[in-house]
């Protein structure tokens, strides 16, 4: 995802002097019919170089030098000058800037906030539709939202905890970091909620970090496909890509056959993540006890249970059956 986020900002570097090209030859062709303004440019450019000259040489402990209060009249002069120049020609102060897609970080990305600089809302609206785009989420649950769960439609005895299970869901996602270490373990029926969950923590997150959704006996398949010699990736860069994602939605565990194909590779992205203290959370029809007993009968299986239980320390049961609103 890191490989994700250079690609946007090199991007955005094209896109910067792009624009930047297009705003020299308009300024060039309105220099080319307004002389006069091209020497207002020319005269400011050179004082403003001999302030900011000055003003470096204070930096270094030289002293500051008595012309630079005449250069900061004589800059003012030429301000107010090429004012009455684009009144003349009729010609908006606005056009002479460059059409940035942001005015605000000048698609930089970055605005300057008092001693430190901050991401733009531009470049955070970008890198969360990069997430929403990479995260994998189906069709069904794209939309998820804590906001839009209708816990009418589970039966009545069900509806108050499985309230209580989103309130502490969203909460844990309020507070979730990407170094954090921390998971859940959400289990229950077919039919409880558990996806739709997923669906919603992917939603909350993505303008916090990056989130991949799957389903693993879906991911076995994608590896299986690398041994076509034409596959586009390899069978690596699909375990390192979640392996290193910083939110790894692991749904459904447990309905893969336990092989020790599938355990292997489960194995090395749940040590991996446990690690290096990478979040994960994880939903089954199973509970921790029952995964220890399905994948008991490799040496992989027992490393697996206990990675998860050391990282998804949270556990929650949702019950009953909202169908209706997947």
């Amino acid at each position: 995802m890191r490989d994700d986020l250079s690609h946007i900002r090199n991007q955005e570097d094209e896109e910067r002097k792009i624009i930047l090209a297009e705003h020299k030859h308009y300024m060039d062709s309105l220099f080319v019919q307004y002389p006069p303004l091209k020497e207002n440019f020319d005269q400011a450019d050179h004082i403003l170089k001999q302030i900011i000259s000055a003003t470096f040489s204070k930096f270094k402990g030289e002293p500051l030098g008595a012309g630079i209060a005449a250069l900061e009249t004589r800059l003012d002069e030429l301000m107010a000058q090429r004012l009455s120049l684009l009144k003349e020609y009729q010609l908006d102060p606005v056009a002479l800037q460059p059409k940035w897609n942001c005015s605000l970080c000048q698609d930089t990305g970055m605005i300057n906030q008092g001693d430190k600089y901050v991401v733009c809302p531009c470049a955070q609206d970008k890198r969360a539709q990069l997430f929403r785009e990479r995260a994998n989420l189906p069709l069904r649950i794209a939309n998820a939202t804590f906001a839009s769960a209708n816990f009418d439609l589970y039966q009545p005895e069900y509806r108050k905890q499985a309230k209580t299970n989103y309130a502490y869901v969203q909460e844990f996602c309020s507070q979730l970091r990407t170094d954090s270490g921390q998971g859940l373990f959400i289990h229950g029926t077919t039919g409880s909620g558990k996806s739709y969950l997923l669906g919603c923590i992917a939603n909350n997150l993505f303008d916090k970090m990056s989130v991949r959704y799957m389903v693993y006996a879906d991911f076995l398949d994608s590896l299986r496909a690398t041994f076509n010699r034409e596959a586009e990736h390899s069978e690596q860069q699909l375990v390192d890509e979640v392996k290193n994602v910083d939110l790894l939605l692991l749904d459904d565990l447990g309905i893969e056959k336990p092989t020790e194909f599938s355990l292997k590779y489960l194995a090395q992205i749940i040590d991996y993540r446990y690690r290096n203290l990478k979040p994960l959370v994880v939903t089954s029809n199973f509970t921790l006890t029952e995964l220890i007993r399905r994948f008991q009968t490799d040496l992989y299986g027992e490393r697996i249970v206990w990675r998860l239980g050391e990282i998804c320390s949270n556990i929650l049961e949702l019950k009953g059956n909202l169908r209706m609103i997947l």
